[in-house]
């Protein structure tokens, strides 16, 4: 009987010294305000999805089946707490051209980033990619420096953990997945779809465009649809868009809604003669009168809330600084001259381009 007593009672320290090793291994290791119930798994105890941690949100945690996941180790990603900008470019905007930056999944937000900088270099607070790089955080004495843009896949799943990271607007966020050399993937934060969508996010594609007169009335030729066919790789290979002569001549884009533009790029005629010449630029809330003389070019002024005029510019490109909203756009010739008609290749209105919220990974991993 006394031997009983002893094998019950080793086998009963056993049992404790188990249960107290297991409780030593699942003690919460974060500096987070609450220890809400985790997912099933490594991480389950230790730390949930919202929990504040190294510098940011918990914001996914990977599950069995994931890109990187380890049944002995909690690993995810963590959301930077507010938007690293509300609206930017997914290019440095120096050219049109691939990045190799087409990873999807989970795990190849950081290597995507790093392809679109060593691709397009440039300041690092001037496109998506870049600005997500060079964030920082130091919290309780340590500075945690590796964010990245997430690829489509990691920023579907801040999309499904949105309530709980919070402060994402209701609009499309860049993803570092590239799509073309002109697109990359977006994320619908307010519906959850995802899509490509130009880089350079110019509102003028679909724009309806309509004009005061088109040069010998060869529409097919000569019509304002060539100002927005978004064909870059030929705008210096044409004669551009030729509109008629004479009168206060104008191009006007209806944009179908209000937007709030950032910036116009004017693509000057590549061959002949450039005349970019006392061309003024209005953006306005309401349509533009239809007149082409004088009474019609000074009320189109009045209603303008931008004004800006270019003057005599011979350079390829003519960038004008706009941060103004409208929905209408018009340019038109100041002068009733006989050469004041206006030939141009293309014209991108660009939008107040789109927000950004880098990501980290995490782990517990020694």
């Amino acid at each position: 009987m006394e031997t009983l007593k002893k094998i019950y009672l080793t086998i009963g320290v056993v049992i404790f010294s188990w249960i107290h090793l297991s409780a030593q291994i699942i003690l919460p290791a974060f500096q987070g305000t609450h220890y809400a119930q985790a997912a099933a798994g490594p991480c389950s105890g230790i730390i949930s999805i919202g929990d504040a941690y190294q510098g940011g949100k918990v914001a996914y945690i990977l599950q069995s089946g994931d890109p990187g996941y380890d049944a002995n180790f909690c690993k995810g990603l963590i959301a930077a707490t507010s938007d690293q900008s509300t609206g930017i470019r997914w290019d440095n905007g120096s050219d049109i051209t691939t990045t190799e930056a087409t990873e999807t999944d989970i795990g190849t937000g950081p290597t995507n980033t790093n392809d679109i900088i060593s691709s397009q270099g440039g300041a690092a607070g001037s496109y998506a990619a870049g600005i997500c790089a060079d964030y920082s955080v130091t919290e309780g004495g340590v500075t945690y420096d590796d964010w990245f843009l997430p690829s489509k896949d990691e920023l579907y799943k801040l999309y499904i953990n949105k309530a709980a990271i919070g402060g994402f607007a209701n609009t499309y966020y860049w993803s570092s997945t590239e799509f073309s050399s002109t697109r990359a993937l977006v994320q619908d934060m307010q519906y959850g779809g995802q899509l490509d969508m130009p880089k350079n996010n110019t509102a003028a594609l679909g724009a309806t465009a309509t004009t005061s007169s088109v040069y010998l009335t060869d529409e097919s030729s000569y019509g304002v649809a060539k100002l927005t066919d978004g064909d870059l790789n030929s705008l210096f290979h044409t004669n551009g868009t030729w509109q008629g002569s004479g009168f206060y001549q104008w191009i006007d884009f209806d944009l179908t809604a209000e937007k709030s533009i950032s910036d116009i790029d004017v693509y000057n005629r590549s061959s002949g003669d450039a005349r970019v010449t006392h061309i003024y630029v209005m953006i306005s809330d309401t349509p533009f009168p239809s007149g082409d003389d004088l009474a019609s070019f000074t009320a189109a002024q009045l209603q303008s809330n931008f004004i800006y005029n270019i003057g005599t510019n011979d350079g390829a490109v003519i960038p004008v600084e706009v941060n103004a909203s409208g929905r209408y756009v018009r340019f038109q010739k100041s002068t009733s001259s006989t050469d004041s008609y206006i030939t141009l290749n293309e014209i991108q209105i660009f939008e107040a381009d789109r927000p950004v919220r880098a990501v980290r990974a995490f782990s517990t991993a020694p």
